[in-house]
Parts: structure tokens; sequence; C-alpha cells
């Protein structure tokens, strides 16, 4: 089997550092994976990699999860989650040339990922609820000299007791199509910071991240140069800073265009800037998407746009000019839905996943993967016994919606009084013929609405689960 026929969400294959007591950390490894001299490369594909425990002192601290050396590495598929070391418990990277692609950084304690004179790219990445107590970025920390991208990544949830409660970064980086909700520092710089080296951040959302003292959104110390384009700094909370500095607080230079910023006056150098609500889809529920009529439709600059996808994977620039935020408006001119039950084959567990969040990601986790045939005798139920899983077959019009975008599906299960219940959101990829395919595993019992969202209303089926 090739390794692009695997599937690690199905059968997952977890290392795991509790080889001692079971639950008892202090016994546990030091190190799971080590890449030490390997100019050549090395390849890590669909593991979990847990529970390490490292608390050597100084650098010999660093690193449980993954510690790279003098390496060539590309990481993908992976959940990289409960580390413990003394900086970097996930993924350490010195000198080294490293590629992350779709993989969970979760619940890693003391700074989850140090990049230390390294070159690494970030690529569909989800940085979930790590948290540091003390030097910077409890999810990310880059050194001097090294150079970082970060492309469609999901930062949410990450804890600094001091400054940059997600990122702190001291080197090249660049954010592009990047969600940061609800982190948080204890002093300052809630989601990101920069000190010194050169930063762009393009199309990204902030929103809803804290800091104690100021910046609650982006906020920098000494920088070489910094532009910010086509972005969104909405519900940031600096606590006792100015106005505009619970958004974004720059020291000494940078510059933000054609950005959507709460309490804009003109304030920063740049141009095109507004601080009218961005109109999200429905924040409350993660959806950062915005509405039809958002003022950050055709707001941006094409001239900054440099990924020709958005976070959902769906084309950059679909109107008259790029959309500011992480996501394109789009709207499907939805033909048809079919919802069919099938078979499910039970894989266990949920291996790597990733890929920004925020607000309905697909796959992965948990459950059973539809690999069975259409029930087929019409009736629209299960036959008794089965483990089945919903398959929605949306049909859209190409022209309105071009082959790699994606159709936006929800499931709701329905209770005994035909009330909605939590929605389950996934998205179908469209194929080149205007057809994709949505798939919810483990069809919960009862009725369930699926729908799709077109450019008017949504279209809609129901269907009985067992």
């Amino acid at each position: 089997m090739h390794h692009d026929e695997r599937d690690p969400y199905g059968f997952v294959t977890c290392l795991t550092g509790d080889i001692g007591v079971t639950g008892e950390l202090l016994d546990n490894s030091y190190h799971l994976i080590v890449v030490n001299n390997c100019p050549m490369g090395v390849t890590i594909d669909g593991f979990i990699v847990k529970d390490a425990y490292n608390d050597l002192s100084d650098q010999e601290g660093f690193a449980a999860g993954v510690h790279v050396i003098d390496s060539v590495l590309e990481l993908r598929r992976c959940t990289i989650m409960n580390n413990h070391a003394t900086g970097g418990a996930a993924l350490y990277n010195r000198t080294s040339n490293v590629h992350v692609l779709k993989t969970r950084i979760v619940r890693n304690d003391n700074g989850a990922v140090i990049n230390s004179l390294a070159s690494v790219t970030f690529e569909h990445c989800d940085f979930l609820r790590n948290w540091k107590y003390s030097g910077n970025g409890a999810a990310v920390a880059s050194t001097e000299g090294s150079i970082v991208t970060y492309e469609n990544c999901y930062f949410r949830g990450n804890k600094h007791a001091r400054n940059g409660g997600a990122c702190f970064e001291r080197g090249t980086s660049h954010f592009v199509n990047c969600l940061f909700v609800k982190n948080r520092a204890g002093n300052v710089c809630g989601a990101l910071m920069v000190w010194g080296g050169d930063m762009t951040v393009e199309g990204c959302i902030f929103y809803r991240n804290r800091a104690e003292i100021g910046g609650g959104g982006l906020c920098t110390s000494t920088v070489g140069d910094l532009r910010v384009y086509n972005s969104i700094f909405w519900a940031n909370d600096g606590h006792r800073s100015a106005p505009i500095r619970d958004q974004i607080w720059i020291e000494n230079g940078g510059r933000v265009d054609f950005s959507c910023i709460q309490d804009w006056e003109g304030q920063l150098e740049g141009e095109n800037n507004f601080g009218d609500d961005p109109l999200f889809v429905e924040a409350a529920r993660k959806n950062l998407r915005l509405r039809d009529d958002s003022p950050c439709i055709d707001a941006g600059t094409d001239d900054a746009v440099t990924e020709p996808i958005d976070l959902d994977g769906n084309p950059r620039i679909l109107g008259r000019s790029v959309d500011i935020g992480a996501y394109e408006n789009l709207c499907a001119d939805v033909l048809d839905l079919s919802v069919e039950l099938v078979e499910a084959a039970k894989g266990g567990g949920g291996g790597g996943g990733g890929g920004g969040g925020g607000g309905g990601g697909g796959g992965g986790g948990g459950g059973g993967r539809c690999v069975g045939e259409s029930d087929g005798d019409g009736d629209g139920v299960c036959e008794p016994g089965e483990d089945c899983c919903l398959v929605a077959t949306v049909t859209v019009n190409a022209d309105t919606l071009p082959p790699g975008s994606t159709a936006r599906v929800t499931f709701t299960p329905l209770d005994e009084n035909g009330d909605p219940l939590e929605p389950r959101v996934r998205r179908a990829r469209i194929q080149s013929e205007g057809r994709g395919k949505a798939t919810l595993p483990d069809c919960p019992a009862g009725r369930v609405r699926v729908c799709v969202e077109g450019c008017g209303e949504a279209l809609c089926r129901e269907v009985q689960c067992p």
C-alpha cells in the first residue's frame, strides 16, 4: 500500500511515553521521536505522539514529543498532545528544515513548539490549548535567525503566563489565512508577539484574544519590518490599554493596510483600513466566515495575496477583489442535494487531522468510515443492526463554485419534538462534474436534517437514522 492510501484517522498508531505506572507522568519517556543529523530527509506520517515527560535541565530539557536536530523532516497527519518539557514539549526544531502538514498540536505543557535557527513551514495545522508559564509563546516560539511560515493554521485557547498567548516571533515569519481565537497572555500580546525580525500577516483573523496589560490581538516591540494586510482584528481585549491597543499595539514602526480593526480612527500608519463590524456569520459558534452584507467583501488588496486558496480550500479571489479575513465569501448555485445511508466500517479512534479550524472542519476522529454501498431499498432507513453513516451528495453549478472549492453541509440531529440539536458541519469538495460529497460517521439515532448553503435559502433534506 502506498503511504498516501493509508488512513491514520480510521486506523490509529499511537506512540506514548507512558511506559511506567499508567497515568504517572514522572516515570514517562524523555523523548518519543528523535531525528538527528538526517540531511537526506525523514517522513513521519499518521501518528499520535503523546505523554512524554522531559524534566531535564537547560537545553537537555527541550523537546519531549519530537526532537529534530540538523535534519530535514516532513511531519504530516499527526497529533502531538499532552507532552511536557522545559520548552518545545511537542516539537523542537534546531538548525533543521521542517515541513509540518495537517497536524494537531494539543495541550502541551510549557510551550508546544520551539524553532531555533530553523526553516519551518506549518500548513493546515491546529494549535489548541497549549500553555506556558515562562519565556514567551505558548504555542510557538521562534528564535532570531529562524524563518517560519504559517499557512491556513488555527490557534485557539493557547495560554501564556507572560507574553505571546499563541506565538512569539524573533526571526522572519509569514502568517497567511490563519485564525487566532481566544488565546491569552498574562502580560502583553494575547495572540501574537513580534520581537525584532521581519513579519508579514496576510488574510488573518484575530478574535477574542486577551492580554492583561495590552495588545490583545497582535503587538510588537523592536520591529524590523512588520506588514499587515487584509486582516481582521475584532473583540480582542487588552484590558488596561487604550481601545486601539486592545486589537493591535505597534511600537517602533510597522504598517497596516486594507484591514478591519475595531476602534480604528486612523491611529496607525497605513491605508484603506476601517472599523466597521466585519459581520461574521455566527461568531458565537466559531463561524468567522463573512455574511453576504459584510463590509470586508471585496475590500482587500490583491497585491498582497500569496496563496491561491483560503482557509476553506476555496479560490482566494472570487469577486472584484480579495476579501478581508481568512475566508472568501462565496455562495454556490446549488442544483441538488441527495442523502444516503451507507454501511460504516469501524476503525477506532481519531488520528491526526488538523487543518485550520474555526467553524467547521471536516473529517477525522472518533467514528467509523463510510465504506459500504447504499441501503438500496429506497426507504431511506438503514437496516436494523447495521452501523450506518450519512453521505450527502451536493450538485452545484460549476460556474458559481469551481472545482476544488467546498460547499458547507450541515447535519443537524432533531429531537423527538423536531427541534434542532447541536449541528455538525462538514465540507463537500466539489469535483470537475460539479458534485461533491460530505460524510457524517456514526449517524445519530432519530431524524437528521441535512442542509447545504446556497446563494439563496439553504437546500435541505431529512433522513431517519436507526
